[in-house]
């Protein structure tokens, strides 16, 4: 056993504690959760003649220390001397594991110390430990500060404490740069040259006393501009001569005006695009398209004039197995008869004059041609031979290959793919239909900016570029990102690597998985990880925000993402200009309650939100000239949401559409066709026959992976005990229209297996629902998939089953049964076995037509019960 230690020398675990600077305006092993947060060295000493420092947190933050190495269990003590006076709110420690599981805190600190310094000592034993460590400052509400300290410590207590403690990694300083943050660097005009720069090093004195100098081609063309308190400064050049190169460098330094010495420099490559002829900028349809070209088509060529470098949608609204079309003067065609595909194509183009050359076109064609965004498909699916429309796993639904070209390849562009380097037979295979499709492939990345390559820039420099995707010479995405998580030297050394692919045809994209919770605030790190994204690949690079909007029972809390995303559009512009519009606004459909769901409350449907927020970014002024947009992630979703989405994003950002789809089919936000869904009202509005009661179980919304709820949303269910005979909940559902087919399902759990999570239930029925008197259920259509949560980190899996079913109303009202028994004969489980319900969620089910219909039952089949 690990013994208390009678008499060891002091040993600070701390990295820093003097607060010495990172290079780039930030303290050097610390990081601020909210730039609000600042630190800065008092004049006086503390206690023991050490360095005094004040703390000022306005909101509430935690300014802490990651990558700590603690023992797990053993005993540690943090102290530091404090100095307060009329707080509001007390500061405390925290101490946590990098998962934020078992977060422990200390007593609060002195509100007042009456203007004297006071010593506060906390032991502590470590919680348990998911990868590192973290020690932190932090407050208890907004408005905590200032905080004066000295002499903060963290130390062993025990022997094995001290044995195994030490820091996954030692902190280093992050290198400065002046970066172009406005606009694009193959974007600067020719008649009226100028780029905007941000530096973010250290620099002696103040920052006016400094100015940018920058040069074209080794000195050609020179320019000036001072350097301003906020670090930035506007260069302006003389107009280019029209016998420029569209390619050639760009030097720019940071320049100390008392002795005209260069205090820092940096290069940049620079592409030009030729200037666009006045009057052929198109028609702008919404913020996503612009028309090019629209009109009846016939047999010959049809010309048209690409504005601005990107994608370019090319459709025909019918055709024949003659049918071509081809793109300048290759013989190659780009749109053709496929079985069961649309004429029509997308491709990445550069600006000038285009020609179509058509053949096989009938009288009366019509043909459209669309300046569109990119649009992303992420973990799209082409798997055969399947009899269901899907195939379930415990970790998504993969859709067939036919569902897949019918419904989700008619909105894309881009295909991403995570973890796949895309070699092997069945994989070229695909990429070949893509290609000639004219889809592009992205290979994603996962990552985590907390890991060990984020410690300096030539890591992350040899992380990226020897990376083998990055290697196949294809754009790459970095996954796991983030905005308020990121480390401010995995920001700034990160984007050290992607400048190194700013003159290359490898665009990195950066995924950020925090834009609903924080915007960008601190220009020192994220001017350069914005704008070296941006300008990667020669201007091809994106920032894929997570739009991960809430489906809950209150519109005006689903909405209110919509206006954050404005806001986190507009905090990009205050940071680097140049990022604003490569913004791609991605919708994740993790919509399954069981690993991670955004349809938080089961009362609402989400195809409406989904609409809303296409529409608000296709129309609102506020968000124009978007990047694109993406969805991805169909295997947890159910196929009329898979489908619906598809469609919208068709509709908005290929078709240019304005209006609303969705109340133009009768769709409704708060449907109210199932009262009392989620049981907050207990048993409320169901008759109940049998053993079946109404539960709560504090956290249990949380473990089914319900996202952005409040506390205790998602905690009641009905609990059904299985007996000797069937347990029966019912309800008439009401407001339905005849002859309208509906979606409808539940969320089921055994309670031993939420209580003990060893995975006892997978595959073991649960429960099942009947429609009967007004409604006629569609076997094909209806189905169980058993997810567990992967956002759980005990040991063993919680599994939760969704039960589906698509039905037909024949009345206005019918009878939706919950029942515990596999049939009216078998009950399907051992008896005593207690299942929880809740998370009945209804909805209209989306259907073009009764030839859909028919193809989707041909390719479905019920599941086994």
């Amino acid at each position: 056993m690990s013994t208390m230690l009678a008499a060891v020398a002091f040993t600070n675990l701390l990295f820093n504690a003097t607060m010495e600077g990172d290079g780039i305006g930030g303290t050097l092993g610390w990081e601020p959760w909210k730039q609000e947060t600042t630190i800065v060295r008092l004049a006086e000493k503390g206690p023991e003649e050490r360095p005094a420092f004040r703390l000022t947190m306005p909101v509430l933050d935690y300014f802490m220390q990651h990558d700590l190495k603690l023992v797990e269990g053993e005993e540690y003590e943090a102290g530091l001397w404090v100095r307060t006076q009329n707080l509001k709110k007390p500061f405390r420690f925290l101490h946590c594991n990098l998962g934020w599981y078992n977060d422990a805190y200390s007593p609060d600190f002195p509100l007042d110390t009456a203007g004297e310094w006071k010593k506060v000592e906390w032991r502590f034993k470590a919680v348990r430990l998911v990868t590192s460590y973290r020690l932190a400052i932090t407050g208890k509400g907004d408005a905590e500060g200032p905080l004066d300290f000295s002499g903060l410590y963290l130390r062993p207590v025990t022997e094995k404490a001290l044995a195994g403690a030490g820091r996954l990694l030692t902190p280093k300083r992050i290198p400065a740069r002046i970066v172009p943050i406005d606009p694009l660097l193959n974007e600067i005009s020719r008649s009226q040259p100028e780029v905007e720069f941000h530096f973010n090093g250290d620099l002696v004195g103040n920052a006016v006393e400094y100015e940018f100098a920058a040069s074209f081609d080794g000195g050609k063309t020179k320019a000036t501009a001072p350097l301003g308190a906020n670090r930035r400064g506007l260069v302006t050049f003389k107009p280019f001569a029209k016998a420029w190169e569209r390619r050639f460098t760009l030097d720019v330094a940071v320049i100390r005006k008392s002795d005209s010495a260069a205090v820092w420099t940096n290069r940049y490559a620079v592409v030009l695009e030729p200037p666009v002829p006045a009057g052929t900028a198109g028609r702008k349809l919404n913020n996503f398209v612009t028309e090019l070209y629209a009109g009846e088509a016939a047999d010959g060529e049809v010309k048209f004039f690409n504005a601005k470098k990107g994608w370019v949608f090319i459709g025909l609204d019918g055709g024949d197995v003659r049918t071509r079309v081809s793109l300048g003067d290759i013989d190659v065609p780009i749109i053709r008869w496929r079985e069961g595909e649309l004429y029509e194509t997308m491709r990445y183009l550069d600006t000038g004059w285009k020609t179509l050359r058509l053949e096989g076109v009938a009288k009366g064609t019509r043909l459209r041609v669309h300046a569109v965004k990119r649009i992303v498909h992420a973990a799209p699916c082409m798997q055969r031979g399947m009899t269901d429309l899907w195939r379930r796993t415990t970790t998504g639904r993969y859709w067939k290959s036919d569902f897949t070209k019918s419904y989700l390849f008619p909105f894309l562009n881009t295909a991403a793919f995570y973890g796949q380097g895309r070699t092997g037979e069945k994989n070229l295979i695909e990429n070949a239909y893509y290609e000639e499709r004219g889809f592009r492939i992205e290979s994603i990345i996962g990552l985590n900016p907390r890991d060990l390559v984020r410690n300096e820039a030539k890591k992350a420099r040899q992380w990226l570029l020897n990376h083998p995707y990055v290697k196949l010479r294809r754009a790459v995405t970095i996954d796991e990102s983030g905005i308020k998580c990121t480390t401010r030297d995995a920001r700034a050394n990160f984007a050290e690597a992607y400048w190194e692919t700013a003159d290359s045809s490898v665009g990195v994209n950066n995924f950020y998985c925090d834009s609903t919770g924080a915007i960008f605030t601190d220009p020192m790190s994220q001017a350069t990880e914005l704008a070296s994204t941006v300008n990667s690949g020669r201007g091809e690079g994106m920032l894929y925000m997570e739009a991960y909007i809430a489906a809950h029972k209150d519109p005006e809390a689903a909405h209110a993402y919509e206006d954050h995303f404005l806001k986190l559009k507009r905090s990009v512009r205050a940071i680097a200009p140049c990022a604003e519009n490569r913004i791609v606004w991605y919708l994740g459909t993790f919509l399954e309650p069981g690993s991670w769901t955004d349809w938080a409350e089961p009362e609402a449907d989400i195809k409406v939100l989904y609409t809303d927020l296409l529409r608000r970014i296709a129309t609102d002024p506020g968000f124009a000239d978007p990047g694109g947009v993406a969805a991805g992630h169909y295997s947890f979703t159910d196929d009329d949401v898979a489908r619906w989405l598809s469609k919208m994003v068709r509709y908005y950002c290929i078709e240019g559409g304005t209006g609303n789809p969705a109340a133009e089919r009768g769709f409704d936000y708060l449907p109210g066709i199932v009262k009392n869904a989620d049981f907050a009202e207990g048993l409320a509005g169901w008759q109940a026959e049998g053993d079946v009661q109404a539960h709560v179980m504090a956290g249990y919304g949380k473990k089914q992976g319900r996202q952005k709820i409040a506390k205790g949303v998602g905690d009641n269910a009905a609990r059904f005990v299985r007996g000797d005979s069937p347990n029966r909940l019912s309800q008439r559902l009401s407001g339905l229209v005849p002859g309208q087919y509906y979606h409808i399902h539940f969320v089921a759990a055994d309670e031993e297996d939420l209580n003990k999570p060893y995975a006892i239930t997978n595959g073991t029925f649960l429960a099942r629902g009947v429609i009967s008197d007004g409604g006629e259920a569609v076997p094909e259509l209806c189905g169980v998939h058993v997810l567990h949560n992967r956002m759980e980190k005990q040991k063993g899996r919680v599994y939760f089953a969704n039960v589906m079913m698509v039905f037909k109303a024949t009345a206005n009202e019918a009878t939706y049964t919950i029942t515990d028994w596999a049939s009216e004969d078998h009950p399907g489980a051992e008896k005593g076995r207690r299942t929880l319900v809740n998370f009945v969620n209804a909805r209209k089910y989306y259907l073009e037509n009764d030839e859909e219909l028919e193809f989707l039952k041909a390719r479905g089949r019920e599941s086994a019960r």
